[in-house]
C-alpha cells in the first residue's frame, strides 16, 4: 500500500493564478522535498448531487450492509495500511476464500472520506480487467464506513523487486531481468488502456502501486485519485476541474503540479508510464532532488538522462513518454506499450550487434597492430556474420547496418592501400550504404588493374614459349635440314659454286622460307616471341641474300662472303639465346667456332656451317619437345611478365 499525504488547504484570489500556483506548492513542500516516493492526494473534491445520493444511498443500507458484513466476512489480522486505509485479510464465509477488506483508518473517518473510498471502490469495481484487482463485494464496517472486499493477492510490491533482482530470478525463475520488467510494465499498460478507453485515469502509475502474484499476475492498485474523463460519470471527478497538485514527485509529470491551461488526462497517465520505464532502467525514479525548487525543476523541465549503456531504442522510447509537453508524447497508451514490445522483439537483434560491434573493436585493434590478412579477415567475417544476423531478425535495426557498413568501408580501404581494388569493390558490394566517394575510387582503381592485367595478360601470352612449339619444331626442323645438308653439298661441289649460283639458292632459300611462314602464321603470328623468331631467321636469310647479290655484283670475292655467311647465321643464333630461348646457348657457341674455322681453314667453312646447323636443329628438338620443357617455359612466362 502506497501512504498517501494530505496537504492543509490553502486559499487563493484564483485557481490559475501564479500566486495560487506557488501557495500551493509551498503547502505540498513537506511531502514534495521530505517524502517524494509517497503519493500526493488532492484537496477533497466537494461532493456533488450524484455523489452525495450515492453516498446517502449507501448510508440507508447501512443495517443491511453491516448484517451482510458481519456473517459474511470473517476479519483476521492487517495485510496493511495507507495514508487514509487499512486493508485487513478475511475470510468470505459464503464462498470459503480469503479476501482483503480496506476500511477507513479512524483518525480520518468523515463522511467526505467514506465517499472518497466510495470512489475508490466505483473506479476499481468498473474496471474487470485481468490486471486489477477484483472488487468482490462492497459492504459497512461496524463504524458506518464502506469496506471494499477485494481479490486477496498473495504477492510482492513491484518496486520491491526493481530493487532485488535475485528475487526476481527465484520467484519466476526470469533469467533475463529486463525482459521480464518490460513485460510486467506491458501488462500495466495494459490495465491503464483498459482504463482510459473507460474515460479513467489513474494519476498515481508507480511500481509500487503495482502488485506481482506468485504465479506472475500483474495487478495494478490505488485508483484513489483516479479522474474521469467524461461527463457521463458525475461519481467521479472530472479530470478538467483536477487543478490541485496530486500524484507522487518521483513519478510526477508537469501538468500534475496544478495548472488550469494544461489539466490532466490520459497524457499524464502515458508520462507515468514512461517515469516506470526510467526506473525499470536506471534503478531510481527520474525525479530527485533536496529542496523544494530543484524537485519543481526536475519535473518542470523533465529532462530524461538515460546512459550510454541503455539501448537506443528504448531509451528512445523512455524519452517520448516522458516529454515535457504532452503533445510531444506518445498519442495513446497502446502506442506506448506496442513500442515496448518493438524493443522486446528487437533485443535479440540488438544483441547481435553489441557482439558484433565488440567483435569490430578488436578487428580496428588487430588492423592497428598489423595483423595478418588472414587474421583480419577471420575477425571480419565475425563482425560480418553478427552484423547481418541482427538485419535478418531487424531489418530496420540502423545500429547493426551502420555497423556493416562501416567495418566493410574499413577493410575495402586497407584492400585498396594494398593495391587489391576487386577484393575492395566486393566488401563495397555488401554494403548496405554504400559510400560514394570510396566508390569512385575504388572503380577507378578497378578501371587500372583491369588495363594493367590486359597488359600483363598479352605480355604473358606474347612470352609464352608453349604456344605454337610443334609449329616451331616443324619449322625449325625444315631450315635445319636445309642448313645443314646444303652446306655439305657446296663442300663437295665447291669448285663448281659460283656467285650466280650462290645467290639463287639465296632467293631460294628466301622464297621457301617465305612460304614456310605463310603456311604456320596462324601459330607465328600469336605471340612476340615466335614473330621475333621469324623476323629474325628472315632477318638472317635476308642477309645471306645481301651477301649473294654483294658477290654476283663482284664488290666482294664470293671467298670473302662465303667466310661472312656463319657470322650472319651465328648472330641470329646469339640474338635468340639472349631474347627467346637461353637453352640455346650451346649451338651459338659451336657458331663462333665455325666462324673461327672459316678464318684459319677457309676450305672448311661449309663443313664448320653445316655442323653448326646441325647442333642447332638438335639443340631445338630437345629445348622444345620435351615434355618436361612446360614447368620451365611457366617458369619463363612467369618471370618475364612480372611488372618492373
Amino acid at each position: 500500500m502506497a501512504s498517501a499525504k494530505q496537504p492543509p488547504a490553502v486559499a487563493s484570489d484564483s485557481a490559475d493564478s501564479l500566486s495560487g500556483r506557488l501557495q500551493t506548492l509551498v503547502a505540498y513542500a513537506s511531502t514534495v522535498v521530505q517524502d517524494p516516493g509517497s503519493t500526493v492526494n488532492p484537496p477533497r473534491e466537494p461532493s456533488n448531487d450524484a455523489s452525495r445520493a450515492a453516498l446517502e444511498a449507501f448510508e440507508e443500507l447501512g443495517e443491511l450492509l453491516r448484517t451482510k458484513a458481519q456473517h459474511g466476512l470473517v476479519t483476521a489480522h492487517t495485510l496493511g495500511e495507507g495514508g487514509m486505509g487499512v486493508v485487513r485479510l478475511a475470510r468470505q464465509v459464503a464462498l470459503d476464500r480469503p479476501v482483503a477488506v480496506k476500511t477507513l483508518k479512524d483518525a480520518v473517518r468523515s463522511r467526505d472520506m467514506s465517499l472518497e473510498l466510495l470512489r475508490e471502490a466505483w473506479i476499481t469495481g468498473s474496471l474487470e480487467h485481468p490486471n486489477v484487482v477484483p472488487v468482490y463485494d462492497l459492504a459497512m464496517d461496524p463504524e458506518g464506513g464502506p469496506a471494499i472486499v477485494l481479490k486477496r493477492i498473495e504477492g510482492v510490491v513491484w518496486r520491491d523487486l526493481l530493487q532485488d533482482p535475485e528475487a526476481v530470478r527465484q520467484r519466476f525463475g526470469a533469467g533475463d531481468l529486463l525482459d521480464w520488467n518490460l513485460r510486467t510494465l506491458i501488462s500495466v499498460c495494459n490495465a491503464v488502456a483498459f482504463a482510459h478507453e473507460r474515460g479513467i485515469v489513474h494519476r498515481d502509475l508507480k511500481p509500487e502501486n503495482v502488485m506481482l502474484g506468485r504465479f506472475g499476475e500483474v495487478y495494478v492498485l490505488d485508483w484513489g485519485i483516479a479522474v474521469t474523463t467524461r461527463a457521463d460519470n458525475p461519481r467521479l471527478p472530472h479530470a478538467s476541474a483536477a487543478l490541485a497538485m496530486a500524484g507522487t514527485p518521483h513519478y510526477m509529470a508537469p501538468e500534475m503540479l496544478g495548472d488550469p491551461l494544461r489539466p490532466v488526462g490520459s497524457h499524464s497517465d502515458i508520462y507515468l508510464l514512461g517515469a516506470t520505464l526510467f526506473e525499470v532502467l536506471t534503478g531510481r525514479p527520474p525525479h530527485h532532488a533536496s529542496t523544494l525548487t530543484e524537485m519543481i525543476a526536475s519535473i518542470i523541465t523533465s529532462e530524461c538522462e538515460l546512459s550510454e549503456d541503455i539501448p537506443g531504442e528504448i531509451a528512445d522510447v523512455c524519452r517520448r513518454a516522458m516529454a515535457r509537453e504532452p503533445a510531444d508524447r506518445f498519442p495513446s497508451v497502446e502506442g506506448f506499450r506496442d513500442a515496448v514490445e518493438e524493443f522486446l522483439h528487437h533485443r535479440g537483434s540488438l544483441a547481435l550487434t553489441h557482439i558484433a560491434e565488440a567483435n569490430h573493436r578488436q578487428l580496428r585493434a588487430a588492423s592497428a597492430a598489423g595483423a595478418s590478412v588472414e587474421e583480419l579477415y577471420a575477425r571480419l567475417g565475425e563482425c560480418r556474420f553478427g552484423y547481418r544476423a541482427a538485419l535478418s531478425s531487424w531489418s530496420e535495426n540502423s545500429a547493426a547496418r551502420r555497423g556493416l557498413t562501416a567495418v566493410l568501408v574499413e577493410l575495402a580501404e586497407h584492400e585498396l592501400a594494398l593495391h587489391k581494388p576487386h577484393a575492395a569493390a566486393m566488401l563495397l558490394a555488401e554494403c548496405p550504404d554504400r559510400p560514394e566517394e570510396l566508390s569512385r575510387r575504388v572503380d577507378q582503381a578497378q578501371k587500372l588493374a583491369d588495363r594493367e592485367q590486359q597488359r600483363l595478360g598479352q605480355l604473358q601470352l606474347d612470352n609464352d614459349i608453349t604456344v605454337g612449339r610443334r609449329t616451331r619444331l616443324t619449322l625449325m626442323g625444315m631450315l635445319g635440314a636445309v642448313w645443314t645438308c646444303a652446306p655439305l653439298a657446296a663442300h663437295v661441289y665447291a669448285e663448281r659454286l659460283t656467285a650466280r649460283i650462290f645467290a639463287g639458292c639465296a632467293v631460294a632459300m628466301l622464297l621457301f622460307s617465305i612460304a614456310l611462314g605463310i603456311w604456320a602464321r596462324d601459330s607465328m603470328n600469336k605471340t612476340l616471341m615466335n614473330r621475333r623468331l621469324q623476323w629474325t631467321v628472315l632477318t638472317v636469310i635476308l642477309a645471306q641474300l645481301a651477301l649473294g647479290l654483294l658477290a654476283l655484283t663482284g664488290l666482294v670475292q664470293l671467298r670473302e662472303v662465303l667466310v661472312l655467311l656463319p657470322v650472319f647465321y651465328t648472330m641470329g643464333s646469339a640474338m635468340v639465346s639472349i631474347w627467346l630461348e637461353p637453352r640455346l646457348w650451346p649451338s651459338t657457341a659451336i657458331g663462333f667456332l665455325s666462324i673461327g674455322l672459316a678464318l684459319i681453314k677457309p676450305e672448311w667453312t661449309f663443313l664448320g656451317f653445316s655442323a653448326y646447323s646441325l647442333v642447332l636443329t638438335a639443340s631445338v628438338v630437345s629445348v622444345w619437345y620435351q615434355r618436361k620443357d612446360l614447368s620451365y617455359a611457366r617458369d619463363v612466362i612467369a618471370t618475364r611478365a612480372r611488372p618492373s
